[in-house]
């Protein structure tokens, strides 16, 4: 996933989050269901700011020169972008780095 990817997914996150606690905000719900929610609204909140900290580097592409290492991240985030399941891909990308390194 390239950094761009990760930083629109990053804001969808948070959009939805937002779009969580308005909705944990209606006077329809039971108080106990608007406490609940928001506790886990909040929870999510933090994960994502922890996430959000975190570098997530190529470490498996590491000890390559520089212009193979973009080339070879370029492929695998055609992987996740092409793929129909990201399961599928992160499965792929595992097998093809065991296979290299």
């Amino acid at each position: 996933m390239t950094q761009t990817q990760r930083k629109k997914l990053e804001i969808d996150i948070a959009l939805a989050l937002q779009t969580m606690g308005r909705i944990a905000d209606r006077t329809a719900l039971a108080t106990e269901a608007k406490i609940f929610l928001r506790r886990d609204i909040k929870k999510l909140e933090q994960r994502l700011v922890t996430l959000k900290g975190r570098k997530y580097g190529a470490k498996p592409l590491a000890t390559l020169p520089a212009s193979e290492r973009r080339a070879s991240e370029r492929i695998f985030s055609l992987i996740y972008e092409c793929s129909p399941n990201r399961i599928v891909a992160i499965s792929l990308v595992d097998k093809i780095l065991s296979k290299l390194y």
